[in-house]
């Protein structure tokens, strides 16, 4: 299908549901034991904090707010071919080595501010979701390269507030520092990999 700026942002949704799709299936399919990873001291020490929940939920949001700003259609099949691609990767990889995220006491979040809630439902709801490579922060790491190509200011820009949101996943225990390591080694593979392919 041939991307035009009339059916740009169809093809983006698309995307970010099948993302969805494949992070939920990734729950119910996997052959190995689910695990934890090893914490390093700082991550392990940092106190939970169930604000920072607020900009964790916005990681999505805000590479599909970027991405579609993008107009230079040779971008946008650069990102789709590696968003696409960095997905496949963290089901496979999921489904040989499924990874569970920090545990944490759960009677804590019980009651209190909208933030101990939701950070309380959201962890019964993806208890056994894969953190490894971490799907939607590589997604996010994704979006600030395209938009470095774009505009080196905004992409710059970009980058930082995807570390800002990997802080967020470490203070409320849903990131490994490992897992966002792993996402930016993989996901700047894969965008090199992409410019290479989708040159025009």
């Amino acid at each position: 299908m041939k991307i035009t700026q009339h059916n740009k942002t169809a093809i983006i949704t698309s995307c970010f549901i099948l993302f969805n799709l494949m992070y939920l299936a990734s729950a119910h399919l996997n052959f190995g034991n689910i695990r934890l990873l090893p914490v390093y001291p700082f991550e392990e020490n940092l106190p939970i904090a169930s604000l920072f929940v607020w900009p964790y939920l916005l990681m999505q949001s805000f590479s599909y707010a970027m991405i579609k700003r993008v107009e230079d259609t040779t971008l946008l099949k650069r990102w789709i071919f590696s968003t696409i691609s960095f997905s496949v990767f963290c089901f496979v990889i999921f489904q040989l080595f499924p990874v569970t995220t920090h545990p944490f006491s759960t009677i804590a979040m019980m009651g209190g501010s909208p933030s101990n809630q939701i950070l309380h439902n959201l962890k019964i709801v993806s208890t056994t979701l894969n953190s490894f490579p971490a799907l939607f922060v590589g997604i996010s790491f994704l979006t600030s390269f395209i938009m470095f190509n774009k505009d080196k200011l905004k992409g710059v820009l970009s980058f930082i507030i995807t570390l800002g949101f990997c802080y967020a996943g470490l203070k409320i225990k849903f990131l490994y520092f490992s897992a966002i390591v792993a996402s930016l080694v993989l996901a700047t593979l894969i965008h090199q990999t992409s410019k290479l392919i989708t040159k025009n």
